[in-house]
């Protein structure tokens, strides 16, 4: 996983600076004029980079743990490569007032790797993932599972609500970003899971601590950031 990531934030680092060919310009739409640019809304935006430390300290004893992150590094990963095999770029971007964390967003950001939103897909693809794991387990743990997928669907609409406030991405950016999500969600945590059904949480505990440290020491290189 620590390569992975390591190779989703490089390649990102590619798209968003030096693309290997010229973006196609994604256009606002009259849906996108007609939300309104709210800069405070750059605060729900940044809690983008709590998406897989939050994922990792609620989730990471519990059965089907290994799928969901499976599921979230690959959506990291194949978003990176869709903005260096497509460069997308948007049309352009209404300046934060000075001073604010969104004028401090835009310093570091580009206005590439438009489409799909990664802001979007990461939370959506856990969602879909926790859901799917639901699914093949018994008791608390599906419940646990679900509750997380709820949870992380809600984070995702606030997130995507986020994009399009702060004029980081558009309506199309987002809903591209919900749809590859959930789909490299699907592919990610389909297979069954090949423990004894709903076989108790404590009989993965143990090895589950063991993955902990490791996959927390990984985050900060899947953390560069996907806009």
């Amino acid at each position: 996983m620590s390569v992975s990531g390591t190779l989703a934030s490089s390649i990102y680092t590619i798209a968003a600076h030096s693309p290997l060919s010229d973006p196609a310009v994604i256009r606002a739409s009259a849906i996108d004029a007609a939300v309104p640019f709210l800069p405070w809304a750059a605060w729900p935006y940044a809690t983008y980079v709590l998406v897989l430390p939050t994922l990792v300290l609620l989730a990471s004893r519990l059965v089907a743990f290994e799928r969901v992150l499976v599921a979230a590094m690959s959506t990291a990963l194949s978003n990176a490569a869709v903005y260096l095999a497509w460069p997308t770029q948007l049309e352009m971007r209404t300046d934060a007032p000075a001073g604010t964390l969104l004028a401090l967003i835009q310093r570091l950001d580009t206005t590439l790797c438009a489409l799909p939103s990664g802001h979007v897909s990461l939370p959506m693809a856990i969602a879909t993932a926790a859901l799917l794991v639901s699914f093949d387990v018994h008791g608390h743990v599906a419940r646990r599972w679900q509750l997380l997928s709820a949870f992380f669907l809600m984070w995702t609409i606030v997130l995507a609500a986020s994009t399009l406030l702060t004029r980081q991405h558009y309506v199309v950016d987002a809903a591209a970003g919900a749809a590859f999500g959930m789909l490299v969600g699907i592919i990610a945590a389909a297979r069954r899971f090949t423990s004894p059904v709903g076989a108790p949480e404590s009989a993965h505990a143990s090895g589950s601590q063991g993955r902990l440290d490791s996959v927390c020491g990984r985050l900060d290189s899947v953390e560069g950031g996907y806009v």
